[in-house]
């Protein structure tokens, strides 16, 4: 049986969608976006305000990740620089 490996990064917009998941525990906490990239999954959690407890929770639950927030509040990485490093 061949193994499976994961396919490249995505190379347009229009191919991002098979790569870029959600996340959601037996308990209910969540994960914004999970990408899959090199095969590796990243987490990254979106919030518009200051992170709280179930931002932290969720990311813990997962394996760890990024918070991305509008203006990088409560140690979070500031969203717009994080959008254009990528």
């Amino acid at each position: 049986m061949p193994k499976w490996t994961s396919p490249p990064s995505p190379t347009s917009l229009f191919d991002a969608y098979e790569r870029v998941l959600f996340w959601r525990s037996r308990k209910g906490w969540e994960v914004d976006f999970v990408l899959r990239l090199d095969g590796k999954p990243k987490a990254l959690q979106v919030t518009l305000m200051r992170p709280d407890s179930g931002d932290a929770r969720a990311l813990r639950t997962f394996g760890g990740g990024l918070v991305l927030t509008q203006g990088g509040a409560g140690g979070s990485v500031p969203l717009a620089p994080f959008l254009m490093l990528v």
